[in-house]
C-alpha cells in the first residue's frame, strides 16, 4: 500500500536550516517549502499564556536555566535564542505566542501538530481550544498531540470533543495504551527506533490502526531509503529534521533547489 508520504512530510518544529526550531522563521519557511504540516509543541507561563518551545527549561537555547512555567511573558518574548545547527550555520529566534503561530499558519494549506507539553493541565486544554476557537483557522488543520505522561487529557478532549484529530505519542512503553488508542479514535505518532527493534510488531500495528480507521505517524526519519521502507509497509504521515531530498511544492513536483543538505548515511 502506497499512502504518497512524499507529499505527507511534517516539519520537525519547523523548517530545519531555515530558521531556529519553534520560531517564526523555521515555521514561515516549512510553509513556503509546502510541508503538509508543521509539529510544534505548546506550554503555559507563569502568568498562563500559551507559548511554542520544546524544552521544559530555556538553557538549552538561551543560556539561561530557567524553567518557562516559572516565567512570565513579558520576560520570555526578551529571551534571545541562539543555536549552532549541524550545518555549522548559527540559527536565532524568539519565543512566540501559541496564539501568533495559528495566525501565521491559518490562510495556509498546511496543518498544525500541536504537541502538549508535561506542564499542560485540563485548565489549559481548555485554554488552546479558546485560543483555537477565536483564531478562526480551518479545524481540519488541527490535530492535538500528547506523549504518555498526558495521554488521559487526549482521552478527556475525546470525550468532549468528537471531531478533533488526536495523536498519541509512542515511544519504547506504549504498548498497554494502543487499546485506549482505538477506543477514543487516537491516532499513533510513534518513533522510527519502536520500527527497526520489531518491524514485525510496528506493521501489525499498522494494519491494526487501519482497520480502525486510525492513522499513523513516525518520527523523526532523516533519510530517503526508511522513508520508503516505512511507505510501503503503510506509515500515513513522516515527521522530519533533514530528509535528504527536496519536499514536495503543492504541485505536485520537487522544488527547484534542495530543501536541506544531504543527509550523512
Amino acid at each position: 500500500m502506497k499512502h504518497g508520504l512524499m507529499n505527507k512530510l511534517i516539519a520537525h518544529r519547523g523548517g530545519k536550516y531555515i530558521g531556529l526550531e519553534n520560531t517564526k522563521e523555521a515555521f514561515q519557511g516549512a510553509i513556503n517549502l509546502g510541508y503538509y504540516g508543521i509539529e510544534l509543541d505548546i506550554q503555559p507561563t507563569k502568568d498562563g499564556r500559551l507559548v511554542v518551545f520544546h524544552d521544559l527549561n530555556i538553557k538549552r537555547l538561551a543560556n539561561v536555566d530557567m524553567n518557562i512555567i516559572d516565567c512570565e511573558w513579558d520576560y520570555l518574548k526578551t529571551v534571545l535564542l541562539t543555536k549552532v545547527e549541524v550545518d555549522q550555520q548559527t540559527y536565532h529566534g524568539h519565543i512566540m505566542l501559541f496564539k501568533d503561530f495559528l495566525n501565521l499558519i491559518k490562510n495556509t494549506q498546511c496543518r498544525a501538530f500541536i504537541e502538549m507539553k508535561e506542564t499542560f493541565s485540563t485548565f489549559y486544554v481548555h485554554q488552546m481550544f479558546e485560543i483555537i476557537e477565536s483564531s478562526g483557522i480551518d479545524k481540519n488543520q488541527i490535530i492535538i498531540i500528547a506523549n504518555l505522561a498526558s495521554i488521559s487529557i487526549l482521552i478527556e478532549i475525546r470525550k468532549i470533543n468528537q471531531d478533533i484529530k488526536l495523536q498519541f505519542v509512542a515511544k519504547t512503553d506504549y504498548r498497554n495504551y494502543l487499546d485506549d488508542c482505538i477506543k477514543y479514535q487516537i491516532d499513533l505518532d510513534i518513533s522510527k527506533s519502536i520500527y527497526l527493534e520489531n518491524k514485525e510488531e510496528f506493521i501489525d500495528n499498522i494494519k491494526r490502526f487501519h482497520e480502525n480507521g486510525l492513522e499513523v505517524n513516525c518520527w523523526v526519519v532523516d533519510d530517503t531509503a526508511l522513508l520508503k521502507e516505512l511507505e510501503e509497509i503503510g506509515v500515513d504521515y513522516i515527521t522530519t529534521d533533514s530528509v535528504n531530498y527536496p519536499p514536495l511544492n503543492r504541485s505536485g513536483g520537487f522544488l527547484s533547489k534542495p530543501a536541506y543538505p544531504p543527509v550523512t548515511q
